[in-house]
Parts: structure tokens; sequence; C-alpha cells
């Protein structure tokens, strides 16, 4: 039975009512699952970032870390992975454990594409440069890393509307690896142990092998040959620095106690003979060519000068008329130092002086052929010693007091390794004394015989102070070594480059040598000099020159 409704219209707006809030309660849940999706996405979303930004830290972490090992050494690109490898593990475990993302979430399978590279474990791609990308196909060459690093992350909410539940985000970094030389390198020492052909300038030196041994440097491009480093003059509020090759600049920044301080990436070589550079070098050994110079307090002498030569016969060192130069007023001994076991504690030839010995295999034998493992310049050659030699004579003669005659050259006896009790002398404790340690004990209260300046001064005067900001001053008979691979260096860009003041790279490695100046420039020969390879850890104080390592990101 229908019942009929007396007000109509009253009815009629009343069920008109009840179906528009049944409208819009549905319009409203519709909205509300849509927004439900939208925050769900935007939450997903933000994962996403947030975790794409962790992904390019731990890119950005690995290459840089890879980079630290591209040295040019055997081995580089292995040892880069390894790094690169390990700081991605690092992170991964991190991550992990914040609960950001999922186990294992940081993945080094990031194929490189179609265009051909180079990859190591699919992760890591190495390059000797980057506009266009070249690969490096040697340890030598990698000069960048590149890291490739993906994620696998699951989404939370973008299911719920269709979208993909898991999102892959990816990152890429380049990081590369630069050497500089800081400080003051005095020469441009060419690689002793450079290969024949090699045309590699980042072809790596290693040192270790030959700490304390003697090295013969001739003037020229072959192997432990030398020219000289150009100056470099700086301006400390804007780091830019301007070539320098003029003689008595050059002369002026080799004598200085104090020379310029700049870090450079290459070194630059000139070639301007020796003889106005031969007297500034040899001020530091107490051998001065103008008088009024031993009166100057920035080209001080080594408070133990001592090297092979006397005051020449009449000559009144530290004269106000007189010079202190070489060749001059000093000279060689009549009776020199003739080689190992000629004179006491094993032998009995006459010596009138000496300075520190070079290696034995420097000297002839006594029936005056050149020794198996002649290490003295030959023909135009220069080369390393074996780093033994004649402690016993030396001591002999400048420290009488004690016995050195039960010892083999300057290998260390079983039971010490020292001088006169003092068993911290073997300063790098590799069993045997250099002449660098040796003369760092007598620098300690042990002075050999004419081992004071006798011209710095007037002889008599004591020294004058070194400038106020000494602190970075070093020893005055330490010469810093560029390394660069010549021969490579020839191949590459021209014979002249060595000596036109161009811009020269850095061999890998050890790209810095320090070496003790044992004996007065022009005293080997006239364009020669021989000195000591110095361990770094026999050092006290600064070193004229260092090696500081770069690394950056570059993509």
């Amino acid at each position: 039975m229908v019942k009929w409704c007396k007000n109509f219209p009253v009815c009629r707006h009343g069920l008109r009512r009840g179906t528009e809030r049944g409208a819009v309660s549905a319009i409203l849940v519709v909205i509300l699952v849509a927004l439900l999706g939208l925050v769900g996405l935007v939450f997903d979303l933000a994962r996403g970032w947030i975790n794409q930004t962790e992904l390019q830290a731990v890119a950005d972490a690995a290459a840089l870390a890879g980079a630290t090992q591209l040295d040019g050494a055997p081995g580089a690109r292995d040892r880069a992975v390894a790094l690169a490898t390990g700081a991605v593990a690092r992170n991964d475990e991190s991550f992990t454990r914040r609960g950001a993302g999922n186990a294992g979430a940081f993945d080094l399978v990031f194929p490189c594409g179609g265009d051909g590279c180079v990859m190591t474990n699919g992760s890591f791609r190495f390059l000797s440069g980057l506009a266009p990308k070249t690969d490096a196909l040697s340890d030598a060459e990698a000069r960048f890393i590149e890291v490739s690093t993906s994620q696998s992350l699951r989404l939370s909410f973008a299911g719920a509307i269709g979208a993909p539940g898991t999102l892959s985000p990816r990152a890429r970094a380049a990081a590369s690896w630069t050497r500089y030389a800081c400080g003051r390198p005095a020469i441009v020492l060419c690689n002793p142990d450079e290969a024949p052909g090699n045309t590699n300038p980042r072809a790596a030196f290693d040192a270790r092998p030959h700490f304390g041994k003697g090295l013969t440097l001739g003037s020229g491009s072959n192997p432990g040959d030398f020219v000289w480093a150009a100056r470099l003059d700086c301006d400390p509020a804007s780091d830019a620095c301007t070539v320098n090759t003029d003689g008595d600049a050059v002369a002026d920044e080799l004598a200085s106690v104090l020379p310029q301080e700049s870090c450079q990436a290459s070194v630059r070589g000139t070639d301007l003979g020796t003889g106005d550079l031969a007297a500034a070098v040899n001020t530091r050994l107490d051998i001065y060519t103008r008088t009024g110079d031993t009166l100057d307090s920035g080209l001080q002498p080594s408070p133990n000068f001592l090297t092979g030569l006397i005051p020449a016969a009449g000559a009144v060192l530290g004269g106000a008329l007189l010079t202190c130069d070489f060749p001059g007023a000093l000279e060689p001994p009549a009776q020199p130092y003739l080689g190992p076991g000629r004179h006491a504690p094993h032998g009995f030839a006459p010596l009138d002086h000496l300075g520190y010995p070079r290696d034995n295999c420097a000297y002839p034998r006594a029936d005056g052929s050149a020794p198996p493992d002649n290490c003295i310049i030959a023909s135009g050659g220069s080369t390393l010693g074996t780093g033994a030699w004649d402690l016993p004579a030396y001591m002999a003669h400048h420290h009488p007091g004690l016995d050195f005659s039960a010892w083999s050259f300057n290998a260390c006896p079983a039971s010490a390794c020292g001088l006169n009790g003092d068993n911290g002398v073997d300063l790098d404790s590799n069993g045997r004394l250099s002449r660098w340690e040796v003369y760092r004990w007598e620098l300690n209260g042990n002075p050999p015989r004419f081992g004071r300046p006798q011209c710095f001064g007037g002889g008599t005067a004591p020294l004058p102070a070194p400038p106020a900001d000494s602190p970075r001053a070093s020893d005055r008979r330490l010469l810093s070594a560029a390394v660069a691979n010549c021969g490579a260096i020839a191949a590459t860009l021209g014979a002249g480059a060595l000596s036109d003041g161009r811009s020269l790279p850095l061999a890998g490695g050890d790209a810095v040598l320090h070496l003790f100046f044992s004996e007065a420039l022009g005293e080997l020969a006239p364009n020669a000099f021989y000195a000591e390879i110095v361990d770094p850890k026999a050092i006290a104080g600064p070193a004229p020159a260092r090696v500081r390592d770069r690394v950056v990101l570059v993509k």
C-alpha cells in the first residue's frame, strides 16, 4: 500500500538531501584514498631522493678512496679497487644499521654501456683523460677512477596506486690524484731507475731501495743526471706563480736560507750552466766568492761544513782581502783519500784530509783499475752507488779516540749500531750508518776536525742569527730534487723541454728526493757533484721540499 505524502514538496526535498549526503560521502572516500596514495607516493619519492643522495655520497667516497692509490706505481689499479670497495662496504654497513635502506643496499654492478669502456669488477673505470674520456690501459696511465653504484629500493605505497613497486637509483663519481712538490726543489733529477725506451712521464720511481746510497749527478738528461730547477716567484695572496729562469735569480734562491714557498704539480728546468750557480750553492759549505757575503745572515753555511777541501798554501781564510772560494783559496789536499782499505785503520797510505767518503765503488782499485761495480761518472753517464762507504777510515781521521776497526765499512756490528755509545744514531733503523746520520751525530756535540766555518763571519765572530721566520729553514746541507722521467719527457715533449722552462710532469711514486750535499759543487767534476740519498725518516726538522698529495672529485 502506497503511503501518500500530503506535503509533497517537503517529502521531495527530504529525499534530495539524503541522496546528496550519500554522494558527498562517496566523493570524500575517493578523495581521501587519492590523498593517502599521494602522501604515500610523496613519502616513497622522498625516500628515493634521500637514498639517491646517500648513493651519490657512497660513489663519491669510493672514488676519493680509490684515487689515493693512483700514483702510477705497479698495482695502483688493484689497490684503488680494494680501497674503493672497502669504502662502499663501510657505507653499506652504516646505511643498513640506520634502517635507511635494504640489506646489501649498495650494489657495485652497474654496466658500462655500449661505449666500449674498460671496467674493473664491473664497477670501476680507470681513465687517463676526461675530455674526451680515454681509458687507461696500465697502472702508469691511470689518472682518474670512475665509480658506478646502484641500489634496489622497495617502495611502500606506490603499488597502491598502480606505480612500480621498486626504484633503482644509480650514481657515478670520478676522482683524480695529483702529487705536488712543495717548497723549493733545487734541481730536476732524471729518474735514476728509468727504463730504456720509457715513454710514460708518470712512470713511478721507488726511492726506498736507494736510501743511503751515493749518487753522482752530472749535468744532462741521462738517468741520474740533473738540470737546475727554475725559480718560481709566487704571490702569497693569489698563490699565482710566474717562472723565473734568470741566472742571478735562480742563484739567489739556491743560496738563500729561506727560499720561496709554493706547491706545484709540475716543475720547470733551466739550463744555466754551473758557474754562478755553483758559487751560490757552495755558500752552504762556507765557500764564498764575494767577501761581503760572509756577513750576510741569509747566506749562512752549515755549522758543520766539512768537505774534502783544505786552505791553499798561504791562504788566510776569512781575511778582509782574501776570498774563500773554490778553486782558489781552497783546494784538494796533496795526499787525498784514495779508497777503501788503503788508510787507517785497515791500511797505511798517508792521508792529509778527507771529507765524507763516496761509496766504495766510486774509487779505483789499488792498481788504478775501475772497481767491478764502478759507480762514478764513466762516459757521460751517472750512476747510483751501493751505500757501502769507508766509515772506519773517516772515524780514524776525524774521531781518532773511537775504534771502528771491527766494522764492515758502515754496517753496524750485531751488538750495537751507534757512535761513541750513542745507539740512537741509526735514525732509519736499517742496521748501517749513512753519511747523513754521521753528520747529524757530529752536529750533536761531536764536531769533526776542520768542521767549523772559517770564512763566514770572519772565522771568529759568532754566527749571525738567521731571519726571524727561520723555523721553516731546512738544514743547509740538504738539497731537494724533483724527480722526472727525462727519457719519456724528451720522447713526448722534445729534447729541449728539460731546460727551456716548460712545465715538466713529476714522476709517479717518490717524486721528491732529499740529497745530503756531501761535497762542494765542482769538487768531483766541473759540471757534477756527489750526494747521498737521504731517508726522510732520518731528517730532523723541515726539508727544503716535500710531497703533498691532493685528491679531488672531478665529476
